[in-house]
């Protein structure tokens, strides 16, 4: 347990499939930082991206970094129905509430980029609970089996995991024989179910990001994220750093003039794949919970990284 910046601010690194907590995400889709992004959570729970353009009011989501060797990016945040309809998402700006529900629109696409896995939708995902104790995230496939197994993940205040739902039943993908079908459908819904019953416990509320400006300045360069009236300023090396989505040197959320918090020391945020870089983001921020949320995973890669499970990072903090 790591002590960051201002009192009262606690940020627990954990990898999620060790129980370790981290900053935000990576190409695994939900699962991205300082980036244009729209102001309310997209249906299929993704984090902002990082974004080396200067972004306008226009909460247009910004695109990640180019790559030569960088997989394609998850078509597994595509929006699935299920049988029962999900409540509608909340108009952009938002600060909720949102009912968070996983559902699925196809079991077995027939595109290659599911490569046979179902099709997800995480409705109002990422969230975080009305009084703050809890946060629920997606963390998401992205083609390349940088991801073990799609899943929500329920982190506490700390970035502690205290829930653990996959939404893939045990071996799939698998042949797409008729019994193979339904044995896989029945499974699936029962752990949709599981999944949905936990989110149905809480009254929750959109973790948000919003449109990004940038600027260089006499100690390297600077992103900041404006959502509501608070500020997230982020700063970086570079620009090289910040393209790259290097998890930044520090962090600071800022309410017009009143500094909320503030995070240095990002050396621990940096474990990952040998055969990758990082790909920090910010997951988003909810006002009236006063939560902030940051992820990490995988990100540009060569084919000998595809297969290599690597666990997402998230990082929880109050402000």
């Amino acid at each position: 347990m790591k002590n960051w910046g201002s009192p009262g601010l606690l940020l627990v690194l954990f990898a999620c499939g060790s129980l370790a907590g981290a900053f935000a995400c990576g190409k695994s889709a939900p699962p991205s930082a300082v980036p244009a992004a729209s102001g309310a959570p997209s249906a299929a729970g993704s984090v902002a991206p990082l974004a080396s353009t200067v972004a306008s009011g226009a909460a247009t989501p910004a695109a990640a970094p180019s790559a030569s060797a960088a997989p394609p990016a998850s078509t597994a945040s595509a929006p699935p129905a299920s049988a029962s309809a999900a409540a509608p998402p909340p108009p952009p700006g938002s600060s909720g509430p949102v009912e968070p529900k996983v559902s699925i629109k196809k079991l077995f696409p027939d595109d290659q980029g599911h490569e046979g896995w179902p099709d997800y939708e995480y409705a109002g995902l990422p969230a975080v609970t009305e009084d703050g104790a809890k946060v629920a995230v997606v963390e998401e496939r992205d083609g390349w089996g940088h991801t073990k197994t799609p899943g929500v993940r329920i982190l506490d205040a700390t970035g502690k995991s205290v829930g653990w739902f996959p939404v893939t039943p045990a071996g799939m993908p698998a042949p797409k024989s008729e019994v193979v079908m339904k044995q896989a459908e029945k499974a699936l819904n029962d752990l949709l179910k599981k999944a949905n019953d936990e989110l149905a416990k809480g009254k929750w509320l959109p973790l948000r990001t919003g449109p990004v400006t940038t600027k260089s300045d006499a100690k390297g360069f600077v992103a900041t994220m404006q959502v509501g009236v608070i500020a997230v300023r982020m700063s970086f090396p570079s620009q090289d750093d910040y393209d790259g989505r290097v998890p930044p040197t520090e962090i600071s959320l800022r309410n017009t003039k009143t500094m909320l918090m503030t995070a240095v020391d990002s050396s621990g945020w940096l474990s990952t794949a040998k055969c990758a870089t990082p790909s920090f983001s910010v997951v988003g921020l909810n006002e009236k919970a006063k939560v902030v949320v940051f992820h990490q995973h995988i990100g540009a890669t060569t084919h000998a990284c595809d297969g290599v499970a690597v666990p997402h990072d998230w990082r929880v903090a109050k402000f």
